[in-house]
């Protein structure tokens, strides 16, 4: 099928394509004004939340197996909350949050978010979920780090399924270290120049809308 522009999550080199991954459309108002999309990336850094529980995963299903294997390793520092249908164990994102994200992460100091499959440009909005509620990711995907021109690799743990030791030494650490838990969180989640990164995408995306107007525009009139 023919399209006149297209968007999406892979790494492609073509003329009318544009890599817009969906937590741009999630997260980030589409706008031409890099003032609104610095203070998206601001608002951010700025959020803080007391926390008083430990880690959090939401799925609904685990068809690979990751989410299973990072579980296993983390449940070994404290029990990890599950609040979706896969392996449910808490309820209260329904009964006491209106199944609402946000509100229910707000409450954790960590949030395992491993993506739904493992390939090169699949990052999708679970590890801003994370972020927007000011919880550190665990994160494991096809791009590691992921968005590196956007999200802060410093303010991320990175779990391999297979290879876990490492990443468990650091959540346990900042879990019952709290002056390491307190300098962790002194990173900035996304980094100063993902707001150039943003802007260049979204104007980029623009561009290729208004280009494309004009050229069918023009064979409209001509056609007259």
């Amino acid at each position: 099928m023919y399209s006149d522009i297209s968007l999406g999550f892979d790494y492609l080199d073509a003329k009318n394509y544009v890599r817009f991954p969906y937590w741009l459309f999630r997260f980030f108002p589409v706008t031409k004004n890099k003032d609104i999309i610095a203070a998206k990336v601001k608002e951010f850094n700025s959020i803080s939340y007391k926390k008083n529980k430990f880690c959090a995963l939401i799925a609904s299903h685990d068809m690979t197996g990751i989410r299973a294997k990072m579980l296993r390793s983390v449940n070994k520092i404290e029990t990890v909350m599950l609040a979706g249908k896969f392996m449910q164990n808490d309820k209260t994102l329904i009964t006491d949050f209106n199944n609402n994200k946000y509100e229910y992460l707000k409450q954790f100091k960590f949030n395992l978010c491993p993506e739904n499959d493992v390939y090169k440009g699949y990052v999708t909005e679970k590890i801003f979920d994370a972020l927007e509620a000011d919880c550190i990711p665990i994160y494991w995907g096809g791009d590691v780090p992921p968005e590196p021109d956007v999200i802060n690799s410093k303010a991320v743990i990175l779990l391999d399924p297979d290879e876990p030791e490492n990443a468990l030494h650091t959540i346990q650490t900042l879990y019952i270290n709290e002056k390491a838990y307190a300098n962790f969180k002194k990173n900035k989640k996304l980094n100063d120049y993902a707001v150039d990164w943003i802007a260049d995408i979204m104007q980029h995306t623009f561009d290729l809308y208004e280009e494309k107007i004009k050229i069918k525009s023009f064979y409209k009139t001509c056609s007259l």
